[in-house]
Formats: C-alpha cells, sequence, structure tokens
C-alpha cells in the first residue's frame, strides 16, 4: 500500500503555485473539515506539482483548489450526508476528473484516506495469503504482524473504537442477536423455554385462533416470542434469561455492558414522529423522544405509523430495536396518541389482541350493564375495550370524558351523547356490538359527578335509593 507522502516535495520552479493552492485549501478545511482532510490535500497539491508536466498554472488556480478538496472528498466519501464531516459537491468536477485520472484515484483509495479512518477501509486491508484474497483484520496475530512487516497493511488492526457510534451501534446490534440465538437454543433453558412458550402464546386457550393479518407467520411469531423471553421473561431466581446469556457468552470486560443495557431495555408502544430514510427514526411517546437507529425503520416506517418494540439503549441517548419489533396493525387516533404513557402494553397483552381480533369463536358479551362506583373505573373499563379493539376515538382521558358528558348533560338533545358515541366507535359487525359501546359510554355518564346534584353521580344517587334497582 502507497500512504500519502508527509513531506511535501515541491519542485522550486511550482512553489509558488503550492502555496496559493494550499492556502486555499487550508482555509477551507480549517472552517468546515479537519486537519487530516488539510493534510491530505497539501499531499495531493504536492504530487500534480511534480507531475511532468504539471496540469496547474498561475490561471484558475481557485478551481484547482476546488478540485483538489472535491478529489480528496470523492476518495473519502465527505458528500454522503451520513459522514461526518461531510459536504455539497461543487462546480470543480471537471478539476477534480483530471486529478482523478492523472492519480488513477477511486473512491475509498487508501492512498488519499484519512489517516484516522484508515480503520474502516476495507482496501487498505486486503492481502493476498496463497493466491487466496484475505482481509488482513480478521487474520490470524502473526500473519497480521508478517503483513505489517512488509508494509502490506498500514497498522496493527486493534479491537474497533468503542467512543465511535456506528461501531457501537453494530456491537449491539450483533449482540443483541447473539443473546437471542443463545436464549432460544441453549439446553440450559430448554425445560423454561417451553414453559414460557405456553405462556406468551396462551396455550391453555384451546380455540382457534387467527392472526391478524400479515402478524402470524411463524417467524413473525418466533421473533415476538424471543424478544419477550430475553427482557421481560423471569428465571426462578429473578433474572432475565438475556441476563443469564450475557454472563455465559462475553468475558468480564463485556459483560457489565451487556447487563446494563438489558436491565435498562424497555417495551413501547409509540408513533414515528420523523426518519432520516437512512438510519435513524425518532419515536414520539407524549412528550418523550426516543431516537432508535434501524435501517430497516428509516426506510420502510411511515412517519404517523405505532410501533411497538421493546428498545435496547446505547449509551445515554439512542436506541435500538430488540428481536420481533411490531408495527401496529391498527390505527391509533388523536385522543389516544395525548395520553399513550398511560395506555403501554406488555408484550404478552400485544400478543393477544394479535390472536383474539379474528377468534371464530368469541365470548358471548355480558348481557348485564356495567356499573362502577366511580368515574375512574368506569373510564378505565371502556379505555381497555376500546384499546383492544383500535377504537382510538373511544380513548379519552377522565377529564375529558368529565367534559364531554357534562356538556350533554347541559345541552337540551336527550340523544345527542348517543350519537356522539355511535360517530366514535365507527364501523361496527352488529346491533350486540352497538350496544356495548353505548353500555360502557352510559356507564361513564351515570358514573359522573353533577354539579346540579351536589357533585354526586347517577350511581351514587341509584345507590342511596331505597327502591330495588
Amino acid at each position: 500500500m502507497i500512504v500519502a507522502p508527509s513531506r511535501h516535495s515541491v519542485p522550486p520552479r511550482m512553489r509558488f503555485i503550492f502555496e496559493a493552492i494550499v492556502r486555499l485549501t487550508d482555509a477551507v478545511c480549517a472552517e468546515r473539515l479537519d486537519d487530516e482532510y488539510a493534510q491530505l490535500c497539501r499531499a495531493l497539491t504536492a504530487a500534480l506539482c511534480r507531475k511532468r508536466p504539471s496540469p496547474l498554472r498561475l490561471v484558475g488556480l481557485d478551481a484547482w483548489a476546488c478540485g483538489v478538496l472535491y478529489a480528496i472528498g470523492f476518495a473519502n466519501f465527505l458528500f454522503d450526508r451520513s459522514q461526518t464531516p461531510h459536504m455539497s459537491k461543487s462546480t470543480a468536477a471537471a478539476r477534480a476528473k483530471s486529478i482523478r485520472e492523472l492519480f488513477r484515484m477511486r473512491q475509498a483509495d487508501p492512498r488519499w484516506w484519512r489517516p484516522s479512518r484508515l480503520g474502516e477501509n476495507p482496501l487498505a486491508w486486503l492481502i493476498v495469503v496463497d493466491g487466496l484474497v484475505v482481509d488482513a483484520r480478521t487474520a490470524p496475530r502473526e500473519l497480521q504482524q508478517e503483513a505489517l512487516r512488509l508494509g502490506l497493511i498500514p497498522f496493527m488492526p486493534g479491537p474497533p473504537a468503542l467512543h465511535d457510534e456506528a461501531t457501537r451501534l453494530a456491537d449491539v446490534g450483533r449482540r443483541l442477536e447473539e443473546v437471542a440465538g443463545w436464549c432460544l437454543h441453549s439446553p440450559a433453558l430448554t425445560r423454561l423455554r417451553r414453559r414460557a412458550r405456553r405462556e406468551f402464546f396462551g396455550a391453555a386457550d384451546d380455540r382457534h385462533i387467527e392472526y391478524w393479518a400479515g402478524t402470524g407467520d411463524q417467524n413473525a411469531r418466533q421473533r415476538r416470542f424471543v424478544g419477550w423471553l430475553m427482557f421481560a421473561f423471569r428465571l426462578p431466581d429473578g433474572r432475565r434469561p438475556a441476563e443469564l446469556a450475557a454472563e455465559a457468552l462475553y468475558s468480564s470486560a463485556e459483560v457489565a455492558e451487556v447487563l446494563d443495557a438489558v436491565r435498562r431495555a424497555r417495551y413501547v408502544l409509540a408513533i414515528v414522529r420523523d426518519t432520516d430514510g437512512r438510519q435513524s427514526t425518532t419515536l414520539e411517546l407524549e412528550h418523550e423522544r426516543l431516537k432508535v437507529h434501524s435501517s430497516v425503520w428509516a426506510q420502510s416506517l411511515a412517519v404517523g405509523a405505532a410501533v411497538a418494540a421493546h428498545l435496547v439503549p446505547v449509551g445515554e441517548r439512542a436506541w435500538v430495536p430488540g428481536p420481533g419489533w411490531l408495527e401496529w396493525p391498527v390505527s391509533i387516533g388523536p385522543n389516544m396518541r395525548r395520553q399513550l404513557k398511560q395506555f403501554q402494553p406488555d408484550a404478552i397483552q400485544v400478543e393477544r389482541l394479535l390472536q383474539r381480533n379474528s377468534r371464530d369463536e368469541p365470548e358471548p358479551a355480558s348481557q348485564d350493564q356495567p356499573r362502577d362506583a366511580t368515574l375512574d373505573a368506569a373510564v378505565a373499563r371502556m379505555t381497555a375495550g376500546a384499546v383492544a379493539e383500535g377504537r382510538s376515538e373511544l380513548v379519552l382521558g377522565t377529564d375529558d370524558w368529565r367534559n364531554l358528558v357534562l356538556q350533554h348533560m347541559a345541552g337540551t338533545d336527550p340523544y345527542a351523547f348517543a350519537r356522539e358515541i355511535v360517530l366514535r366507535a365507527g364501523a361496527v359487525g352488529n346491533v350486540d356490538e352497538l350496544n356495548r359501546w353505548l353500555a360502557l359510554a352510559n356507564n361513564i355518564w351515570n358514573a359522573t359527578p353533577q354539579p346540579d346534584r351536589g357533585g354526586k353521580s347517577a350511581n351514587e344517587l341509584m345507590a342511596q335509593s331505597p327502591l330495588p334497582l
């Protein structure tokens, strides 16, 4: 491998041109890039000065300076917005093309690559061993030492730098899959895994199950199960299987970091607020923002979609999705979004929702009219039913329901409240289903304290009545 020269040998007759160009490139690098780019631009300008004949002339030095920056940027993927730093393309493409052709420069060219990033440049590490092309970073230590002695690699490769965010994210993703594999296949968990599977999929319920469309294939169900098994299932000693896996798979230097991530993992139902379309997605959970790094999420989830997922922390502000994440199959309306933290399901509740959506033999609805003692209890009953069936417009907070009821109590149309409930419930399958939502709404009405009756609800007044009810 040829490394860009650190001492810039320039013919005397070209010294003035060299200094004029690097004065411009140094200024740009100081303002927008860094010292590594400045040194590479100086090395490339010196190499242009040494060319015979040199293409550099006193005329158009600013364009040549742009061309040098462009050529070095091209080699280092400077125009990729995901890189730090990065820049937009300039009008110096023609000059840069000439430079690239002179030096047969290509993208990721190790000769013109930033020294601090050589560890991630695959072209800097390719060597030939017995006719086979090998990445020296994965070769045995003895082979690496010999390659370094022969000048075939720039330095001895070491462990990845944990401060590099991209490296840390990739490392966490790799470890998640290793932990998932251990939890799913380790003989140490065979008996407990069978019990966990029965609990997760509800084996005690022998009714036929037909999963919600798109959620019932074997791989999807397996991934949801392993995510719950890793982070939520408890072993007899109180630990999670992922904690056991970490201790079995990693050295003492790594296990503390993995255990911390496992213990801080959380299961959320949240809304996609925005995405960069490449690597990052921001979730919204009321006023909380969660930045999740996943190319699959960024490229497949639409803004406004809802996601249920185990999130695993990377540092203090970033997250990656664990196995078994799910795009929520029903729309979540604005009222439910405002109070979404009150309606956070766990992974088993989500699985029951996916199973029960299309039960062939649904449980018959109770004919008894619900009667709760407090407004909070009546709202909780309505919310549980509405969330389970995706009736987002029926999900309101206690204060919102109180205001709605009092508004209709003050009106003159006795049927206005019922009509509003019908509109909020949306399409229903039959009259019995509609009656159920109206019964839940009437329960809220009857549990709402009425100012003109001493702050007592209809249910309280009925309880105090001497007449049989």
